[in-house]
């Protein structure tokens, strides 16, 4: 009878074991996107950097971005679609504005983004043109 109870409590302790050493399964990338930095090159052109996280490996992302100055007024958006991989992408993207970006004025800019997989993200800031 002890000796049934002691094999049935070690049975429980080696399943028990076995459970917690199996590995948890792979967690997908959660989809990301940032703005590391903005700032006019020319008159009426904005660059503006950053990166994206995919929520897969294949596949692309399509990113959208638009900045905003208000005084003086100028506005202007750009599109591109960047490969994903299974880390962050570094990107980069020109805004064109007809009404120019004015040097040393807050700008405010919004990036979103989507991927073949469904993961989406945005972020925005301002920064100094």
């Amino acid at each position: 009878m002890i000796e049934r109870a002691c094999r049935g409590v070690l049975t429980v302790a080696v399943l028990t074991t076995a459970g917690l050493a199996v590995a948890a399964p792979a967690r997908a990338a959660t989809a990301d996107i940032t703005v590391t930095s903005a700032s006019a090159v020319t008159v009426d052109q904005l660059q503006v950097n950053g990166t994206v996280t995919c929520t897969g490996s294949t596949g692309a992302a399509h990113i959208s971005v638009s900045a905003t100055q208000v005084m003086p007024f100028s506005f202007g958006m750009a599109a591109m679609d960047v490969p994903c991989a299974s880390g962050p992408v570094a990107w980069e993207i020109f805004i064109f504005s007809g009404f120019g970006w004015q040097s040393f004025h807050q700008v405010t800019v919004n990036a979103q983004m989507t991927d073949d997989v469904q993961g989406a993200d945005s972020d925005s800031g301002n920064w100094w043109a």
